[in-house]
């Protein structure tokens, strides 16, 4: 018996630290990445906008080659929206853009069902002779210490897609 009354201890010891800890962490989860392209910002701008276009170089789509896309609004203008349903490794939800700011930013919201919300978004840095566009992704995790553990981890959730997909718009604008 006194096995188990060890075992019990140390589990509440380590849920209490690990809360402890979680209300050190950030109240937001942030994930960004950037790539140089060879292309002019207009260029860079005009794929990043529209749904229409995001979809053909998203690495979810790759991910479920049967993924529902659904349109709405004017293309590329604040208050358009995607919306998909997909396997489970894309899930659903919908994205609605809510700034823009012409060859420089665009921002969106991000919808997740029971799976909360976030906002990403794409800023547009004109190089010298290319562009630098930056993908970010931005969720609040609230004050419960364990949802901001796993905000801890959003980068590696989902980095590697944002990574995918920058290196899939390069090859799409560099041909």
């Amino acid at each position: 018996m006194s096995i188990l009354i060890y075992f019990l201890l140390g589990a509440l010891t380590f849920f209490i630290f690990l809360m402890i800890f979680g209300l050190f962490l950030p109240k937001v989860a942030h994930v960004e990445r950037s790539i140089i392209i060879n292309a002019a910002p207009s260029d860079v701008f005009a794929e990043v906008v529209n749904y229409e276009k995001f979809v053909t170089w998203n690495p979810w789509s790759e991910k479920d080659p049967n993924i529902q896309h659904e349109f709405e609004g004017v293309i590329g203008t604040i208050g358009s929206k995607y919306s998909w349903k997909g396997n489970k490794k894309v899930g659903s939800g919908y994205m609605q853009i809510t700034d823009i700011v012409v060859n420089e930013h665009v921002e969106m919201n991000l919808n997740f069902g029971p799976r909360g919300n976030a906002k990403c978004g794409f800023v547009i840095l004109p190089q010298e002779v290319d562009t630098r566009v930056i993908w970010y992704f931005d969720s609040p995790m609230g004050n419960f210490p364990l949802k901001r553990i796993i905000g801890a981890m959003m980068d590696k959730f989902i980095g590697t897609d944002y990574s995918k997909g920058l290196s899939n718009l390069q090859t799409k604008l560099e041909k």
